[in-house]
């Protein structure tokens, strides 16, 4: 898998928001294919706009796959999402068929927590995860460790990396 650093989530994502996931529900659409359907409450809108509920501050996205039923359909290195969580999202708008997912699996979710000294975190859970760098080793890096970083001081990286691609375009 391509590593995707918070530069290139911000330059390939439509969308990026601070969240809590309020419902998530698996259902098969049309040709049977599961659909895990997300709903998540906006808490700030760092990138894009999020249109589709504007006033009650809601996103919803997509991602492939998900348990319904006796049925059980999963994608190796995406995130699993659940109600109640909050996160940071990189979400991507799909032309063709108007569906908001994941810009990059499980690198484009970053989970929200408290650690043992009540100071806010985020982190992406990486770990189980190999990643070819184009232009830093000619190799997978397997089992690659992001440590936490202090939420106020994330915000403001995403902020500031959020400006600089708006003023290059």
């Amino acid at each position: 898998m391509r590593y995707a650093d918070l530069d290139r989530l911000v330059e390939t994502s439509d969308i990026v928001v601070h969240a809590t996931i309020v419902e998530t529900t698996t259902r098969p659409d049309e040709d049977d294919v599961l659909w895990t359907h997300i709903t998540a409450e906006v808490h700030e809108n760092f990138m894009g706009l999020v249109a589709q509920n504007k006033d009650t501050k809601t996103v919803l996205f997509e991602q492939w796959g998900g348990e319904f039923e006796d049925r059980r359909a999963l994608i190796p290195g995406d995130a699993r999402l659940s109600a109640g969580q909050e996160v940071i999202l990189f979400l991507s708008l799909h032309e063709e068929s108007q569906k908001l997912t994941l810009t990059a699996l499980s690198q484009a979710v970053f989970e929200i927590h408290e650690d043992a000294n009540g100071t806010r975190r985020a982190q992406r859970d990486v770990d189980e995860l190999s990643f070819f760098i184009p232009g830093k080793t000619d190799r997978p890096i397997a089992h690659h460790h992001e440590p936490p970083h202090d939420l106020a001081q994330f915000k403001d990286i995403l902020r500031a990396i959020i400006a600089s691609h708006e003023d290059s375009q």
